[in-house]
Formats: C-alpha cells, sequence, structure tokens
C-alpha cells in the first residue's frame, strides 16, 4: 500500500491482480515484490494484492508460508474494486477531497474555512461516500460544537477518514485502530497526506480492549458481527461518548438497549441516512446542553 499512498489518482493501479490464500495468520514478513500493494485480512482467508499479474511468484511464496494454501486468483479493474468520485465531495462541513491535497476553502458566505481532507482509498473501502460514513461525519460535526473533545478513538479506521474528520475538528489526539494492517498503513498515508503526522497515531489490533485509555470520544464505524463483539467485551464504557454507525434500522433497537442498559450512557443524538442510524451515546453524568426529551432527528436538522 506505500507504494500507492500519493494523494492523486495517476498513481493508482488500472488493474488489480488478488492472490486468495487460506492460513492460520498473518505471515511474518510481507511478499518482497516490486509490485506487491498489500495483504487484506479476513482470517482464514488473506488476499494478496499486485498492480501487475504474480502467479509464480505469489504460488513460491505461499510454499514457504506454514500451513498456507494458494486458492485462487482473479483479475479485475480497480473501478471495480473501488469507485472513487472525480469531484470533491461535501459532508456536512467535511470537503472530501479524493483527487487533490488538503487545503483550507472558504465555506460560502463565511470567513470561516471548510474542513477539507484529502484522501486516497488505496485498496481500503472508506471513501465518506456510503450513508455510515456521511452519518459518522455529520455526527462528529455535531459533537464538537457541543462538547470540548482533546483525545479521540476511532475503532475500524479504514481508510482513516473519520479520524481525520475528528483532527480536522480540533482533537489534539486521535487514535486511528483497524486489525487490518493494510488499513493502518492507508490511514496513515492519509494522515501525512493531511500534515496530522504526531496528532493522528495508526495502531494495528482486533480488540477494543487493548486500548487501555480513556478517551473524550469512540467513533466505531463497524460491521454489526463486530460492533457485538465490542459490546459484549464491554470495554467501551470508559469512555465519555461513543459514535456508532455500521448496523441497519432493524437492529438499532437492540443498539440503543445494549448502550444504556448500563446506564452509564444515554442516547445524545441520532440520524439516519438512507436506513442506516447513526446514534452518539454520552455518559450520564455529563452535563448536557440539550434536554433529553428533545426530537433528535431535528436536532440534526438544525445541525446541518
Amino acid at each position: 500500500m506505500s507504494s500507492h499512498c500519493p494523494g492523486n489518482d495517476s498513481h493508482r493501479p488500472n488493474r488489480l491482480y488478488v492472490y486468495e490464500c487460506r492460513g492460520t495468520g498473518l505471515p511474518r514478513q510481507e511478499p518482497i515484490h516490486p509490485r506487491f500493494l498489500g495483504i487484506w485480512s479476513e482470517p482464514p482467508y488473506y488476499y494478496l494484492f499486485f498492480s501487475e499479474p504474480a502467479t509464480a511468484f505469489v504460488a513460491e511464496w505461499v510454499r514457504g508460508q506454514s500451513r498456507w494454501t494458494l486458492e485462487g486468483h482473479y483479475d479485475l479493474d480497480y473501478a471495480e474494486w473501488q469507485q472513487v468520485p472525480q469531484s470533491d465531495q461535501q459532508v456536512g462541513p467535511f470537503t472530501i477531497s479524493l483527487t487533490g491535497h488538503a487545503r483550507e476553502v472558504p465555506e460560502d458566505g463565511s470567513s470561516k474555512p471548510s474542513r477539507v481532507i484529502a484522501l486516497d482509498p488505496g485498496l481500503v473501502f472508506g471513501s465518506g461516500l456510503h450513508p455510515t460514513s456521511r452519518g459518522a461525519l455529520f455526527a462528529i460535526a455535531h459533537w464538537f460544537t457541543v462538547e470540548d473533545i482533546d483525545t479521540v478513538l476511532d475503532f475500524g479506521t479504514g481508510t482513516g477518514i473519520l479520524a481525520l474528520a475528528c483532527a480536522a475538528s480540533g482533537a489534539k489526539r486521535v487514535l486511528a485502530v483497524d486489525c487490518n494492517p493494510m488499513a493502518v498503513r492507508a490511514a496513515l498515508g492519509n494522515v501525512a497526506r493531511n500534515r496530522f503526522d504526531g496528532k493522528v497515531i495508526g495502531i494495528a489490533a482486533s480488540s477494543l480492549r487493548v486500548i487501555q485509555s480513556s478517551e473524550d470520544l469512540l467513533v466505531m464505524n463497524i460491521e454489526w458481527p463486530s460492533l457485538l463483539q465490542v459490546l459484549e467485551e464491554g470495554s467501551w464504557t470508559m469512555h465519555s461518548a461513543i459514535i456508532v454507525s455500521g448496523f441497519l434500522q432493524r437492529h438499532e433497537d437492540e443498539v440503543r438497549t445494549r448502550f444504556t442498559s448500563t446506564g452509564s450512557h444515554r442516547l445524545a443524538w441520532r440520524q439516519e441516512e438512507e436506513g442506516w442510524p447513526t446514534m452518539i451515546f454520552s455518559r450520564a453524568s455529563r452535563s448536557r446542553r440539550f434536554e433529553p426529551d428533545q426530537d433528535l432527528n431535528d436536532q440534526h436538522r438544525m445541525s446541518r
């Protein structure tokens, strides 16, 4: 991935050559090949990405790995794997630029600069266009206006887009965590692209329990099975506020119940994008700047 992290699409490969392997864990050393892009991890399957055919090389490399087998290979256009818009995208106060570099652009009618995030998704999902990402970006924009947020943990960071949004909104330290080393590498490339080195820290970890510090804000835009695992582990309770998305509307009642049943947190904000809810849960002991019985969707419309 590091060889494809510059911020314009001329550096992205036109075609991807993907080799599906089955193994017992990530290899101790990645393949050394000039066209190797990275490993996508979905245990027990691991997908090796190259920008040119490397079948013979991969077959030989796999033979050197303990209990690994090569299951198949695929050849596809980059656009089949990742759809990247050719123009900047506006999500609330954030401008997602997938074609250029970070810059300050004055908002219409205001001298205050908008928050521009330069993003190269590479091979990792998270361009900010999915309804769950949009919902999380709206939630970040809202929460930073009603609370003082210094520290953030973005669990399941992907491209790092939400971590970058928090840094751009004023967070002093952001931990960008993902179980996939390929995602962490892509996120760190985007951190450098936006000049947030030292403010956003990338960490490869598969469990929220690895992070022992209590943060002002925990952000989780993760799939339903991963969210269930986090809820069952219970370590989310140590964080002052939680932004959560990535689940469909049919899971909303369960999410609300699980986050409020301990009595440590209560629902502070909620909105929905195309059937995908996003919620903010705040520590119950914290003072609130709005009435708890106020319509939460109306709050979202006002914040936008």
